[in-house]
């Protein structure tokens, strides 16, 4: 269960990318999540997808990764990005953890993926284990792309995610729960976003053409999701609002992307139960290249 600390507080970590070949690229993604760790005192650690170029994590490259979660007994979970597809071999490397929280939709669900399972809500409660007070999305954004057009979340994701959500809502008295949605590629928006912070040192590459299948959309319409977070752009930390909800990027962890010297961080997202649509979101960086940015709300 993931609950609120004694002082009503959560904290969440996003990074992604970390796109590992090999043992010093596990290694000092390692390195960089402890930092980020260390910096950030999460309660809640989500890698956004793509953790090895071909898709061929091994149980000894992930276990040294998740190193500094394990130490600490940080609960985490994982996105699936367009260079790691649903393999269940890998997913059970990740779910033997009793810390990790993936869970995958059913297939006696009538919106089951079977190519895309891995999609979840996770309740974030308030310190007293009883009230749900926010949530968090992971969301399998697929791996196919039409020229600069790259996929997105299909209808069936997309029923599955408002089935979620109205079931949550029921639960909080018919007002929408304050949410958080993690995905690896970022939605076709963050080209017409408001920026407020970032830097971006590469084309913006995002869901487009006959992929969008109106998630902004369905999210607007079911007023919960209020920050989508998302990997991918390996040199792009941005964050920016649309909307009435905050885009961002997640950053990266290790050498294994390409132009390794910009965005290697993560972001972070905080909040009090007694207000969570009042969360905060900032950008911490690993190195001296990756300058930290400040903290953004709606």
């Amino acid at each position: 269960m993931l609950k609120c600390n004694s002082d009503g507080k959560f904290t969440i970590l996003v990074t992604a990318d970390p796109q590992c070949d090999n043992d010093s690229q596990w290694a000092e993604a390692a390195r960089e999540l402890e930092i980020l760790i260390e910096r950030a005192k999460p309660d809640f650690v989500l890698i956004n997808g793509d953790m090895e170029t071909n898709n061929r994590v091994t149980g000894e490259g992930w276990a040294t990764l998740i190193a500094p979660l394990t130490e600490c007994a940080i609960p985490w979970a994982t996105t699936n990005g367009n260079h790691d597809p649903y393999d269940p071999s890998i997913d059970r490397i990740y779910t033997d953890y009793a810390d990790c929280l993936n869970e995958k939709v059913s297939p006696d669900d009538p919106d089951y993926e079977p190519e895309r399972p891995v999609n979840y809500r996770l309740p974030v409660y308030a310190n007293d284990g009883r009230t749900v007070v926010f949530a968090i999305y992971g969301m399998d954004s697929g791996m196919d792309r039409i020229g600069w057009n790259w996929d997105g979340f299909t209808e069936k994701q997309l029923a599955w995610y408002k089935r979620q959500s109205d079931a949550l809502k029921a639960e909080n008295g018919g007002k929408p729960v304050t949410s958080l949605m993690c995905c690896h590629i970022p939605f076709e928006e963050v080209k017409t976003m408001d920026i407020l912070h970032g830097v971006c040192h590469e084309n913006v590459t995002c869901t487009g053409g006959s992929f969008n299948r109106g998630t902004m959309q369905t999210i607007l319409a079911q007023g919960d999701v209020k920050i989508a977070v998302f990997g991918h752009s390996h040199n792009i930390n941005r964050v920016g609002k649309k909307d009435g909800i905050i885009l961002a990027y997640a950053g990266k962890i290790s050498s294994g992307s390409y132009h390794d010297e910009f965005a290697r961080g993560g972001r972070i997202i905080t909040f009090h139960q007694d207000t969570p649509e009042a969360f905060a979101t900032s950008w911490l960086g690993t190195m001296e290249t990756s300058e930290d940015q400040p903290e953004v709300s709606l």
